[in-house]
C-alpha cells in the first residue's frame, strides 16, 4: 500500500471539512502498455477557507486547477497527496495525469492472456486503490456520485458501475464509452473492466423493476463458464435478499465478471462485481467447487446492500461488510435449497478456520475500537472478521430471533439509504426491534477477542442413567465477565451400528456451569455432543469417552450437521495435541470408508493430508501413506470421489516427495477422472519428486497456454527439487517487476515443497533477512502480503519459531507482524504434534471397506522412497 497511509484521525478531520458531491472521471486506455491518461473533475463543498488534501498517485501530474486557479505541479506529489488551500463553500477540482498500470493488485491492472495475446484491464480500487486511477478523497464515508467515461479499443467490451449510455468513435480504432451517473457510492467500489470479454445478459423482474443481469469472462476462459447457472443463481439470490431486506436491489444493473486473476475471490464493485477466474472449473465441476462459487457469487451480491448501499464509516466496522456478507450468503444458499449441506459446510470450513485463528496468539476482536490507519485495517480483513463475525451474527440472530434480527436490518437500510453505518447504529436498531439491551453482549462478543472452551461433565448412576449432565466453561477469554452462550447439546447412542440422536436440549451458559435438567434420568449415551446444531461459537473440549467414541465411529453419525460438528471437534483436538495425528488419520479414513456427504468427505481428506504432512511424526508417515492407499475407493465409485482422492494423493506426493505415490497415481489415474486441474496436480507431484524437469512442464503449459496454466506451470517449476530450481524460484518470487501476480503466486506456492531441510534449510535465514525487501514489493499491498505469508519457512524446526519471534518483536507493519506470529504459532503447534505422535503407540490402520477390491499396489512402494532429485 504505497504512499502515505491514511490515518483514522486524518479521515475524521477531512470528513468534517468537506462533503463530496460528484466525480466525473475520464480514463484513456489507448496510451500504451505502461501508462493511461486520467482526467478527474470533483465537485465538493467545504468549510470556507479550510485546507485539506486530495489522494492521487500519478506517474506524471499534468494539470491541476482548483476553482479555476492553476496549482503548481512541477514538484512531485508528496506521498500520494496534494494539498488544497483556501477552499470555498463550493469547489471544483480538475486533475489531469498519466497513471501507471498496476504491477500488483491495487489500481488499474493490465493483463495479457498468454493463450491468445488478448489484453484485459481490470480495476481494484480497494482499499486505497482509487488514487492509483484518478484523484480522489479516498476514504469510505466520503461517498459521491460518479460519472465514468472510457476511451478504449473499439472492439472491447467496457463495463463500469452503471449502464452504458453512449458509445462514439474517437480516433481510428478507438471508442469513447459513457456511463450513466451512479448513486452515492464509496471510492473503493468504483469499477472499470475492459477488454474482449465474452458474456451474456438477460433482463429480470425484481422489486426494483426490470434489471439487466450480465456475466462475462475472458475469451480463453469462456468454455469454463456456465453463464446460465451463474445468472440464475444471481437472480434467485437477488430476489431472496430483496425479500429479506424489504429493500429493492440498489443499482440499475448487475454485471459479474470472472476476470484474469485467480486468487482474488471477489470484489464488490457496485453493479459490476469482479470475480476470480479460479472459481471457474478447470474440468469437471465438483460439489466443493460449485459450493464455493455459489458462496462467493452470493457474498458479493449481498455486498450490494451491505458495503455499497450501506457503507461503514471507517474500517473499524469492516465486519458490517464482511461478516454480514458471509452470513447472508449462507442464509440465501440455505433458502435456495439443501440447508443441511450449506450449514455443514459452514461448520467445517468457515467456522472451523475462525476457531483455529482465534486460538492463535494476539487475535483481534471482530469489531475493534479505533482502527488507527489503513495498514491495521488491511490486517483485519481475515477469517476473524469474515468467518467468526458470521458465526457470531448467526448466534445473535438465534438469541434475539431471526425476525427481530432482520427487522433491525430493514430498519437500518431504510434509515440510511446510500449512507454510512456504524456498530452503534446497528446495535441501536437491533435493540429497538428486539426490545432487549445488547450493550453487554456487543462488548463481550464484538469488541473482545478469543474463544471460550466448553466441556460436558456427566454423573452416571449404577443403573447406567444420568444423575446430572452439566455444560461447563473449561476455559474462558480474559474478560471481567464471561460471555453468554446459547448452546444445543445432543445425546447420541449406537443404534444398529449408527450413532443417532436420542435427545437434545438447549441451555444458556452465563457463569462457569449450567445443569441440563432434561437429561436427568435418561440412559447414558455413547456421545454427548456440544453445539449439536452448530449455532454457538466455542471450542469443544472432548473428554476421553467422547474422543474414543468419535475416533472409533465418526463415520457412523447420521445427521450431516452433527457429523460436521464432530469432525471439526476431532480435528481441533488433534491440532491441540489432545489426539495423536496418526489416530486422527485412522479415524478419518474409517469415516471416509462410510461414504460421507461431499462436504464432510472433502474436509476429512484435507484433514488427512494436513495431519500427515504437518502433524504426524516423520517415522509414522510411511505407514499412514500406506493406510491411505489401502483406503482408496473402488474404481466403480463416483468420479467425483475418485478425483478427490487422486488430488489428495498428488498433493501428498508434492509435499512429502514420496516417489512411491507416483506409482499409485499412475495406477489410478484413469483418463475419465483426470481433468485439467488434477492433471496439473499430477505434473506438480512428479516435479516435486524429481521425476520430470522443465521441458516436460513447459510442454504441458504449451498444450493450453492460458493464465491458469501459467500459474500452475510456475508452481511446477518451483517444485523441482534442485538447488538451481529453488534459487531461480526465490529470485522470481522477490522480483520487483517483470512477473505477473498470478505467476508470482504460483512460484511462491511451490517453493517450500517438498519439505526437505537439506534443500531449503538455507532459505530460513534468507527469508527473515528479506522481510523488508518482501514488504517493499508493492509497499505493503496484496503482493507483499502474499509473499510474506507464502514464503514463510514451512520447515518444522524450533529455530524457525525462534527467528520468527525475534522478527515479530521488532517494529514491523501490523499485517506483516501478524502473518509472522500466526505462521510461527502454527509451526510450533506442528512441532508439538509431531512429538505427541512419536510418543503415542501407533497401530497402523488397515480398513478394508471394499471387501478385498483394493488397488493392486504393494506396501513396499511407499516405504523409504523419498524425493530423489534427478533433473533440472
Amino acid at each position: 500500500m504505497s504512499g502515505t497511509t491514511l490515518a483514522r484521525g486524518e479521515a475524521l478531520m477531512r470528513s468534517r471539512l468537506i462533503q463530496v458531491e460528484s466525480y466525473r472521471v475520464k480514463v484513456d486506455l489507448t496510451q500504451g502498455e505502461e501508462l493511461f491518461h486520467s482526467h478527474t473533475e470533483i465537485e465538493f463543498s467545504a468549510t470556507d477557507g479550510a485546507g485539506t488534501f486530495i489522494d492521487l498517485m500519478p506517474d506524471e501530474l499534468l494539470r491541476v486547477k482548483l476553482n479555476g486557479q492553476t496549482i503548481d505541479v512541477d514538484s512531485p506529489v508528496d506521498g500520494g497527496r496534494l494539498w488544497l488551500d483556501k477552499l470555498q463553500p463550493r469547489n471544483l477540482l480538475v486533475v489531469d495525469g498519466m497513471f501507471a498500470y498496476s504491477r500488483g493488485g491495487e489500481g488499474l491492472k493490465r493483463t495479457v492472456d498468454p493463450s491468445d495475446g488478448s489484453v484485459y484491464v481490470e480495476s481494484m480500487a480497494f482499499m486505497a486503490g482509487a488514487r492509483r486511477m484518478f484523484a480522489a478523497f479516498d476514504q469510505p464515508d466520503l461517498k459521491a456520485q460518479f460519472t465514468i467515461e472510457v476511451v478504449a479499443p473499439a472492439e472491447w467490451v467496457v463495463i463500469s458501475n452503471e449502464e452504458e449510455t453512449d458509445r462514439q468513435g474517437a480516433d481510428a480504432g478507438t471508442v469513447l464509452v459513457r456511463f450513466a451517473p451512479t448513486p452515492r457510492i464509496p471510492t473503493y467500489v468504483v469499477a472499470l473492466l475492459a477488454g474482449p470479454f465474452v458474456g451474456t445478459r438477460r433482463i429480470v423482474e425484481t422489486a426494483r423493476g426490470r434489471v439487466p443481469l450480465g456475466v462475462y469472462t475472458t475469451s480463453s476462459n469462456s468454455p469454463r463458464l456456465d453463464a446460465e447457472a451463474v445468472l440464475d443463481l444471481a437472480y434467485r439470490g437477488m430476489t431472496t435478499l430483496e425479500s429479506l431486506f424489504a429493500t429493492p436491489f440498489p443499482f440499475s444493473k448487475y454485471d459479474q465478471v470472472f476476470g484474469t486473476g485467480r486468487g482474488i475471490g471477489g470484489m464488490e464493485n457496485a453493479g459490476a462485481v469482479l470475480l476470480g477466474s479460479g472459481l471457474l472449473p478447470e474440468g469437471s465441476d465438483s460439489a466443493d467447487q460449485v459450493a464455493e462459487r455459489e458462496y462467493v457469487v452470493l457474498h458479493e451480491l449481498a455486498h450490494m446492500w451491505f458495503g455499497d448501499f450501506l457503507t461503514p464509516a471507517w474500517w473499524d466496522d469492516s465486519w458490517l461488510n464482511e461478516a454480514f456478507a458471509t452470513f447472508l450468503s449462507h442464509i440465501v444458499r440455505a433458502r435456495l435449497g439443501k440447508p443441511e449441506e450449506v450449514w455443514a459446510r459452514f461448520a467445517l470450513y468457515r467456522k472451523a478456520s475462525a476457531l483455529e485463528a482465534d486460538q492463535l496468539p494476539d487475535p483481534h476482536p471482530i469489531a475493534p475500537d479505533h482502527v488507527p490507519d489503513l495498514l491495521v485495517a488491511a490486517a483485519n480483513f481475515d477469517v476473524i472478521t469474515y468467518r467468526k463475525g458470521a458465526a457470531v451474527l448467526r448466534q445473535l440472530s438465534v438469541l434475539v430471533g431471526e425476525e427481530h434480527f432482520f427487522s433491525a436490518v430493514r430498519a437500518l437500510l431504510a434509515r440510511h439509504p446510500f449512507g454510512t453505518v456504524t456498530r452503534a447504529k446497528f446495535m441501536t436498531a437491533l435493540e429497538e426491534q428486539a426490545g432487549v439491551a445488547l450493550g453487554t453482549w456487543a462488548e463481550r462478543w464484538l469488541r473482545s477477542p478469543g474463544v471460550d472452551v466448553l466441556a460436558a461433565a456427566v454423573d452416571v448412576d449404577d443403573d447406567g442413567r444420568y444423575r446430572t449432565v452439566e455444560l461447563r466453561r473449561a476455559q474462558s477469554t480474559a474478560l471481567a465477565e464471561p460471555r453468554p452462550h446459547r448452546v444445543g447439546v445432543g445425546l447420541y447412542t449406537d443404534t444398529g451400528g449408527r450413532l443417532r440422536r436420542t435427545s437434545r436440549a438447549h441451555v444458556t451458559l452465563i457463569g462457569d456451569h449450567v445443569e441440563i435438567p432434561e437429561f436427568a434420568g435418561l440412559p447414558a449415551a455413547d456421545l454427548v455432543l456440544i453445539d449439536d446444531e452448530d449455532l454457538a461459537y466455542a471450542r469443544t473440549l472432548l473428554d476421553e469417552e467422547a474422543r474414543d467414541t468419535l475416533l472409533a465411529g465418526l463415520g457412523r453419525i447420521d445427521d450431516p450437521i452433527a457429523l460436521a460438528v464432530a469432525a471439526r471437534a476431532l480435528k481441533d483436538a488433534t491440532r491441540n495435541s489432545e489426539i495423536p495425528a496418526s489416530r486422527y488419520v485412522e479415524s478419518a479414513l474409517h469415516a471416509l470408508a462410510a461414504n460421507p456427504p461431499a462436504a464432510v468427505q472433502a474436509c476429512l481428506l484435507e484433514g488427512v493430508k494436513h495431519a500427515i504432512v504437518e502433524w504426524a511424526a516423520p517415522g509414522n508417515i510411511p505407514d499412514l501413506l500406506d493406510a491411505l492407499v489401502h483406503s482408496l475407493p473402488p474404481q466403480y465409485g463416483s468420479m467425483e470421489t475418485q478425483r478427490a482422492w487422486l488430488s489428495t494423493i498428488a498433493r501428498l506426493a508434492t509435499d512429502t516427495g514420496n516417489v512411491g505415490l507416483l506409482d499409485v497415481l499412475a495406477a489410478t489415474s484413469a483418463d475419465a477422472i483426470v481433468d485439467r486441474q488434477v492433471r496439473w496436480l499430477i505434473v506438480q507431484a512428479r516435479s516435486a519428486c524429481g521425476a520430470i524437469g522443465r521441458e516436460v512442464i513447459d510442454a504441458e503449459f504449451d498444450a493450453a497456454p492460458d493464465p491458469a496454466s501459467a500459474a500452475e506451470a510456475a508452481t511446477a517449476r518451483a517444485l523441482i527439487p534442485t538447488a538451481a530450481a529453488k534459487a531461480a524460484a526465490w529470485t522470481s518470487a522477490l522480483r520487483a517487476d517483470g512477473i505477473d501476480p498470478e505467476s508470482r503466486r504460483g512460484v511462491i506456492t511451490g517453493f517450500w515443497s517438498p519439505r526437505r531441510t537439506d534443500l531449503l534449510g538455507s532459505y530460513v535465514a534468507r527469508y527473515f533477512a528479506a522481510l523488508n525487501e518482501i514488504w517493499a514489493l508493492d509497499e505493503g499491498g496484496p503482493v507483499a502480503t502474499m509473499a510474506t505469508s507464502g514464503l514463510f519457512p514451512r520447515l518444522p524446526l524450533p529455530v524457525v519459531v525462534e527467528l520468527a519471534r525475534k522478527e515479530a518483536a521488532r517494529p514491523r507493519p501490523a499485517t506483516q507482524r501478524r502473518i509472522i506470529i500466526e505462521h510461527a504459532a502454527a509451526l510450533e503447534c506442528a512441532i508439538g504434534n509431531r512429538r505427541v505422535d512419536a510418543k503415542a503407540s501407533h497401530k497402523r490402520p488397515r480398513p478394508d471397506p471394499h471387501h478385498g477390491r483394493r488397488p493392486q499396489q504393494e506396501n513396499s512402494i511407499l516405504k523409504g522412497r523419498s524425493c530423489n532429485a534427478q533433473q533440472e
